[in-house]
């Protein structure tokens, strides 16, 4: 298994990057892996950023909010609580992980962010109204 291969002062996060910036933990959240996405967050040797962005200034969290699995909520709760400020971070398009779960219809993560987290889900962005 990778967490068993990598040591204290290895650059997991460089090692673990494919050529558009997404770690494993992109990966996990865009298949709604609640154990990967768990493994990878509790891990003392990855020490992988939550909020770390890809190429296109996506977050794990961006990628989950998209995934049409129950088990997506799941994901994006984990991650939102992990760092409540990735909820507002945005990508290179100016989109916010609600942004995107409005886009994808995703009503269980609007929820989520709305009721358990007491986010405004009414953001605003340039070429939008509100959502």
């Amino acid at each position: 298994m990778f967490i068993d291969a990598v040591s204290a002062t290895d650059d997991v996060f460089g090692l673990a990057q494919d050529k558009r910036g997404r770690g494993p933990l992109h990966y996990a959240a865009s298949k709604a892996s609640v154990e990967s996405v768990r493994l990878i967050l509790d891990s003392q040797v990855l020490g992988l950023p939550v909020d770390a962005k890809d190429s296109c200034g996506l977050t794990p969290l961006m990628c989950a909010v998209g995934v049409p699995f129950a088990q997506g909520v799941d994901v994006c709760r984990l991650l939102a609580r992990r760092k409540e400020m990735s909820v507002s971070a945005r990508n290179r398009d100016g989109l916010s992980a609600i942004h995107l779960a409005a886009i994808a219809n995703n009503l269980p993560v609007l929820k989520l962010f709305a009721e358990e987290m007491g986010k405004n889900v009414e953001v605003q962005q340039e070429l939008w109204k509100l959502i």
